[in-house]
């Protein structure tokens, strides 16, 4: 398996051209923070698609999810920022207070939901399948 990088930067985790892209999307409840950390594990060091997590967790605690993921796999790991890029190689985790939806290529933070779970699992697969489509 190789890494998809840009004719421009060949840099492992810069963007690729939208054809080359892949996504993975992944949503768990509070409970499943082991979960996560074995699937990153698993995952080679040049996996060629960007994983973005949401993870279930109570928004007035703050969370360690980054650091605890990024112990676990030689992946850059980083919590996502409102239009964070994706790249391959690279897992994305979604700040306990915010929703997030995929566009083309990036990240999109939105406005506190009031009355739903933080993040919005449902928001961000939905997006996920509109931007990427049957690819």
């Amino acid at each position: 398996m190789t890494l998809e990088t840009t004719e421009e930067t060949g840099v492992k985790g810069a963007p690729v051209d939208r054809s080359e892209r892949q996504l993975v999307v992944v949503g768990s409840s509070a409970g499943g923070i082991e979960a996560l950390a074995t699937l990153v594990a698993s995952l080679p060091d040049d996996f060629p698609a960007s994983v973005v997590l949401a993870q279930h967790l109570d928004p007035n605690r703050p969370s360690n999810l980054t650091g605890i993921l990024a112990a676990r796999t030689g992946l850059t790991v980083e919590t996502v920022h409102d239009h964070s890029v994706l790249a391959p190689a690279t897992v994305y985790v979604i700040p306990p207070d915010r929703h997030v939806r995929v566009l083309d290529g990036e990240l999109e933070v939105l406005p506190d939901g009031e009355g739903r779970p933080m993040p919005s699992i449902n928001t961000l697969l939905s997006s996920a399948a509109e931007a990427y489509g049957n690819d």
